[in-house]
């Protein structure tokens, strides 16, 4: 199973903090899917949108921590695209550097932002910025042929566009954590 994480589903953004009933729930699931991730089991995936969210982290010792667990998960395989090339010459010779984007379909971004916008509305410039990321997430999971986009965020993803993206985009299930390891445990007593 290819499992894309958000990455507010980190072991390090669980932790440290009061949480209720619920997120501890949460947390226990999340630590045995790195348990099946570590055995071979499964495949959970990060992206250099991952990356940047962390880079935002202003607690250097929390920044820290979530390094180290966004290098606990898999590369996922297409991170970025190659769009051009821009060749150079001098008086030393030739070379050749590739234009990349992060989007591997710009398209399929827009028309989840653009449904993010038609569910939530427009927001103030910090929620329009996180949607923005939350959209690229999603890209790269679709785009990627994830089973599954893992994440704790109800309110802007889970609620108003799981069932949109399951119909939409070829059974991807946006789930929390518990909710994979439930299915996984189904799978398995069959």
């Amino acid at each position: 199973m290819r499992v894309y994480c958000d990455t507010n589903t980190l072991l390090h953004n669980m932790t440290g903090k009061p949480f209720d009933r619920q997120d501890n729930v949460e947390l226990a699931a999340l630590k045995k899917l790195l348990k099946l991730r570590n055995d071979g089991k499964l495949l959970m995936f990060r992206s250099r949108v991952n990356l940047t969210e962390i880079g935002a982290t202003k607690d250097q010792i929390q920044r820290n921590k979530l390094l180290s667990d966004y290098e606990t998960l898999d590369q996922i395989p297409l991170d970025e695209k190659v769009v051009s090339f821009h060749n150079a010459m001098d008086r030393y010779g030739g070379a050749s550097y590739p234009l990349v984007s992060d989007y591997q379909d710009e398209k399929l971004y827009n028309k989840v932002r653009d449904q993010i916008t038609v569910r939530l509305g427009r927001g103030n410039s910090r929620e329009e910025q996180q949607r923005d990321r939350d959209a690229h997430h999603l890209t790269q999971a679709i785009s990627n042929k994830c089973d599954a986009f893992l994440t704790r965020d109800r309110k802007s993803i889970i609620d108003p566009l799981a069932e949109y993206l399951r119909r939409e985009y070829d059974g991807v299930a946006i789930l929390l954590s518990s909710e994979l390891l439930a299915r996984i445990n189904s799978a398995s007593s069959k």
